[in-house]
């Protein structure tokens, strides 16, 4: 992994600011300089061999990186909800092997083993290249996780971005005055800036 001090980096000029005060951004490159992303410094990244089986905050839910098949994690601060029904969220870069044809790529074909029937496909563009984006939901007994999914074939690869958040269905012992809920207004503010990280994201060669 190779992380650098990101002030000065074209990809700036393209990412808009990601809070009222944002903290100094750092580039990611992969180890073998594949693709770049710009992440802010407050926010955790996990790499390569590093990426913890499961990443999913103080509550036991569904990670939101996969450790098989992540090489890159960057993690939002999980204390900015922390007396909510919120457990993790992250924007990861991933190697999908399970395919090798284009076409089982860009459809999700390894996604729609039963009893998924079917995920819905559309074509979006990220710093001008083409991806084929599915959202998708995922839920297990006590929590759910709402995902974006981009997927690109590059170079006999299939590559998938991510932006996913957890949240659980058991909540939190010590309510703050507002209320426990984790709302669709929370999880968009959640969303915003690991999609600033996912629009700065492009390759390298």
């Amino acid at each position: 992994m190779r992380k650098l001090y990101g002030i000065g980096f074209l990809l700036l000029t393209s990412l808009p600011t990601l809070e009222q005060n944002p903290p100094p951004l750092y580039i990611y490159t992969s180890p073998d300089s594949s693709f770049q992303f710009v992440y802010p410094d407050n926010y955790e990244l996990w790499s390569g061999a590093r990426i913890p089986n499961t990443i999913q905050g103080e509550r036991m839910g569904i990670p939101v990186c996969n450790s098989s098949t992540a090489m890159a994690c960057v993690v939002y601060p999980s204390d900015r909800f922390e007396n909510t029904s919120f457990e993790a969220a992250a924007f990861s870069a991933n190697r999908i092997v399970t395919v090798s044809a284009e076409s089982d790529c860009l459809g999700y074909t390894d996604q729609l083993a039963p009893p998924r029937a079917h995920l819905t496909t559309s074509p979006t563009t990220i710093n001008g290249r083409a991806f084929s984006y599915v959202s998708d939901t995922a839920m297990v007994t006590g929590h759910s996780q709402s995902a974006h999914l981009y997927r690109t074939f590059r170079d006999d690869r299939c590559y998938e971005l991510r932006i996913a958040i957890s949240i659980s269905g058991v909540l939190p012992a010590s309510p703050t005055p507002q209320g426990q809920a984790f709302t669709n207004a929370d999880a968009e503010h959640v969303r915003a800036p690991l999609r600033r990280i996912l629009n700065s994201f492009r390759f390298l060669k």
